[in-house]
Formats: C-alpha cells, structure tokens, sequence
C-alpha cells in the first residue's frame, strides 16, 4: 500500500509518467539502482508539498497563499508566495536533503531566493554560521527517507541518503 502523499508526489514529480504508469509498476520493474534519482524526486515533492501546507496552515500573512511552481522543474525556485492579489510577493527553493553542499550550490546558483530546508541540514548550517538567507523547514529528512522507503520497498532495504555526507 502506498501512502496518498508519496503517490501525491509522485504524479506531481513525474505528471507525464504519472499518466503511462502506476507508481507500483514502476518499483516492480526497477533495480535499485535505477530508482535512486526517481525517489529522490518523489522525496523532494513529498517535502515541497508538506510545507506548502504548513505555510498555508495560518503561517503566512492574511490573505497570503504558498502554491507549487507549475513545472515540477522549474528553473530557480519551487514555492511561491503569493500575496492577496495573487501576485508573487517571494519564491522559495526547496532542498530535502542531506547534504551542505547541495543547499550551498543552489544559494550560489541564485543568491536572491531563499532556500528552505530540512531540520537537519539547516542546523549544521547554523553550527557553522552559514545559515543566511536559508529557512528551517520544521522536517525532518530522516522522516522523509522512512516514509517514502517503506512506502516503496516491499520489505527491501533502500538507502535514500544519495549525494555527498553532511559535513564534507
């Protein structure tokens, strides 16, 4: 049985794939291997739609609105704010990961947005004070790798943590 939301962001990660084929075929088709980069896109959708709600669970502004960029990828940024009039008043990009260096590439990448992260990252970030234009995202992404793993894993044994460790 897969969770709504990890089906949720699956068909928000991959809306055209979404449409060919079920999540459940896809993980019983797929090795290990090739489901890396696919599950951490499922991972990273799951934690761009949890804190849209947590934004919009009376955490901004009255009047005030987070909403998904429309293309799962578009360039730059990820969440928007919008503001009573509709219009975007600050985008955000989202990083559910692990690694330091991902947030730091992507705050290099484009200085005048804002990236929200998981709690784990965010306070190393803070540990080395190099936590500027950076949000604590309130989630966990120890919390996010378990979800989608035992979503998907049929009893197997994934490990989510790609990319470089936390602290180079």
């Amino acid at each position: 049985h897969i969770p709504r939301e990890v089906q949720d962001a699956y068909e928000a990660a991959y809306p055209n794939l979404a449409r060919q084929q079920s999540l459940s075929d896809i993980i019983n088709s797929r090795s290990e291997t090739e489901l890396s980069g696919f599950i951490n896109g499922i991972k990273g959708k799951l934690f761009e739609q949890r804190y849209i709600e947590y934004l919009n669970d009376g955490n901004l502004p009255d009047g005030y609105q987070a909403v998904l960029a429309e293309s799962p990828t578009n360039p730059g940024w990820d969440i928007a704010i919008l503001d009573e009039n509709g219009q975007i008043d600050q985008v955000l990009q989202a990083k559910a990961t692990s690694s330091l260096d991902y947030v730091q590439e992507a705050l290099s990448r484009y200085p005048e947005v804002q990236v929200v992260t998981t709690e784990e990252v965010y306070s190393h970030l803070t540990m080395h004070g190099i936590a500027e234009n950076v949000i604590d995202s309130g989630i966990s992404n120890e919390e996010l790798n378990m979800l989608v793993e035992s979503s998907i894993s049929s009893g197997e044994s994934w490990d989510l943590n790609f990319g470089p460790p936390i602290l180079p």
